[in-house]
């Protein structure tokens, strides 16, 4: 079990400069990259408006990620840039790669009045990339903050279940 403010965890890499200058632009190792997969079978909790993110080229969820009105983003390719606003919202940018890229939520991922990112980036005349939800995700509305879902990649599968509904005006 992890309970934090927020986390981004990755298998690819940070140099020591880019952090001590505050550019977070994680980048697969060599020449074809790292195939390294992140992959959470726990429960990840983070405090009401934080984060919890999750980079390689390979990534997946089998437990539980959650977050009120913050963020939670799984981002699968050969680098990701991470952008985190004073408001606690995070956001990355990923570039594609030699290997294939796949996100795969088996899991339960939930960020009441927050965004959810599954994106995943490979090279088009490689591979195609791949986000595969078979399991839950939900973000919806919190109190006066919609939740948003957002699932990018060359094939998007979903067999399971994706909620991002607000409560009726009465």
């Amino acid at each position: 079990r992890v309970d934090v403010g927020g986390l981004v965890a990755s298998a690819l890499d940070l140099s020591q400069q880019d952090f001590a200058d505050g550019r977070f632009q994680f980048n697969a190792r060599g020449v074809n990259g790292s195939s390294a997969s992140v992959v959470n079978q726990g429960q990840m909790r983070a405090s009401a408006g934080g984060y919890l993110a999750l980079f390689g080229q390979q990534v997946a969820n089998e437990g539980d990620i959650a977050v009120d009105a913050g963020s939670v983003v799984l981002a699968a390719g050969r680098s990701a840039t991470v952008s985190i606003s004073g408001n606690g919202l995070l956001s990355a940018v990923v570039s594609a790669g030699s290997v294939p890229a796949q996100v795969d939520n088996a899991g339960r991922i939930t960020a009441d009045g927050g965004v959810i990112t599954l994106t995943a980036k490979s090279a088009q005349d490689i591979a195609a990339s791949l986000v595969n939800n078979t399991g839950i995700v939900r973000a919806n509305a919190l109190v006066e903050r919609g939740g948003e879902i957002w699932i990018t990649g060359d094939t998007v599968s979903t067999s399971g279940t994706l909620s991002a509904a607000a409560p009726e005006r009465g």
